[in-house]
């Protein structure tokens, strides 16, 4: 397991805070506590599970690859999609328009 350490930690779910997170396998496997591994030095860096991006412009592309592969390869967990007014909606039948 790696042990980054030193980082303020912004998980989404409350303030930031000065925690240690262990890293197995690409995947985040411990928080807090007494964590032993190899350690990354992060003093002074922030450390976010994932990104959110609040101006996407990736409504028509998600019909092509709807786990949207490269804006997850960068980290980004959610979006705001849509923020233009540009998107495939609404989608009604005739009768309802």
């Amino acid at each position: 397991m790696e042990v980054i350490r030193g980082a303020t930690v912004y998980s989404g779910d409350g303030p930031s805070r000065g925690v240690d997170v262990g890293v197995a396998d690409g995947t985040i496997a411990a928080i807090g506590g007494e964590l032993y591994g190899d350690v990354v030095d992060a003093d002074g860096l922030w450390l976010c599970p994932g990104f959110i991006d609040v101006h996407a412009h990736t409504a028509l592309r998600s019909y092509e690859d709807p786990f949207l592969t490269e804006v997850l390869s960068q980290g980004v967990t959610t979006q705001v999609i849509c923020p233009d007014g540009l998107a495939p909606a609404p989608v009604a039948t005739r009768e309802h328009r």
